[in-house]
């Protein structure tokens, strides 16, 4: 079973979440569209399109960017 991170911007409303699916995070925004990815084993975050985003993990700063926070 996969663990579930809710996101919540500054008025506490919630504007994501990020899945942990064993070898990646998964980055959903508050309507469950895929923003991007973790890859654990990598370091790395991607965007939906597999593009490189930064070494390391930023799914959360990718979700609030997202939403306009």
């Amino acid at each position: 079973m996969s663990k579930e991170t809710v996101i919540r911007d500054r008025s506490s409303n919630r504007v994501g979440w990020i899945v942990d699916n064993g070898h990646q995070l998964v980055a959903r925004d508050k309507f469950g569209r895929n923003l991007g990815y973790y890859d654990k084993q990598g370091n790395v975050t991607r965007d939906r399109n597999s593009k490189r985003i930064c070494q390391g993990d930023a799914l959360s700063s990718l979700i609030l960017k997202t939403a306009g926070s």
